[in-house]
């Protein structure tokens, strides 16, 4: 199913211009796929730097990794409606949500297919909005289980539902970050996660913005091997909330 195919009553405005960028495993050797959703107003392209393999790259050697662009439909932007690459928009919040579930699923389902169907080796991934999506796409599902999900500069959305907590879930939050301060982030994971009984390990450094600095996303990389090796993760630097 191609993007275009999926029913939707709100405008896109770039329904042609949204083709994935996919980066094989640098050691040509496909063990999991990564699929990662950037940040509002961002695109796929964007994201580049975090798997770069000269910038520290989040993820290991045997991953292909599936950048996705948002839709850009019309949202409230700076207290104006504008169109801008979004995974959801506040004008229509729950159809735009909707799709961009399926629209997620359907890279998900033909990823799956490399690993005869087999979940735990797909992972999910995003920064600031992309991380919220990512967390509530994971979270918020019960049709399968997926290997791991990499929250980074973001927070957990009130309206998402938290429907399991068996997925290893890592978060990334700066300390100095200006745009989701770190105390209004660290609020909806006591809210959403801890009370549900989610456990995640929780990445905070200090002397970033909402970036994923080099040092984060190399916490990140240790986070990841271990679950992409063993299923699980024992927490590397595990901040309180």
């Amino acid at each position: 199913m191609t993007a275009s195919s999926i029913k939707h009553d709100f405008v896109i405005h770039n329904e042609d211009a949204r083709e994935p960028i996919y980066l094989e495993p640098r050691s040509g050797v496909h063990r999991n796929t990564l699929i990662w959703l950037h940040g509002f107003a961002q695109n796929g392209e964007s994201q580049l730097k975090y798997f770069d393999e000269n910038q520290h790259p989040v993820i290991d050697e045997f991953t292909r990794v599936v950048l996705l662009t948002a839709p850009k439909i019309d949202c409230l932007y700076k207290g104006r409606q504008k169109p801008r690459n979004s995974w959801v928009s506040s004008l229509n919040p729950a159809e735009t949500y909707g799709y961009t579930v399926e629209y997620v699923n359907n890279y998900i389902e033909e990823e799956v297919k490399f690993f005869q169907d087999d979940y735990s080796k797909i992972l999910i991934g995003g920064f600031s909005q992309g991380g919220v999506m990512s967390a509530a796409l994971a979270l918020g599902n019960t049709d399968f289980r997926l290997g791991g999900v990499i929250v980074c500069s973001a927070f957990y959305h009130s309206n998402c539902p938290v429907l399991r907590n068996d997925v290893p879930l890592v978060i990334y939050h700066a300390e100095d970050d200006e745009v989701v301060p770190a105390f209004e982030a660290c609020k909806t994971y006591r809210d959403f996660l801890v009370k549900n009984k989610v456990p995640f390990e929780f990445i905070s450094v200090e002397m970033a913005g909402h970036e994923i600095s080099f040092g984060g996303r190399d916490l990140i990389n240790q986070w990841y091997r271990e679950v992409t090796t063993t299923g699980s993760s024992t927490g590397y630097k595990v901040a309180k909330l």
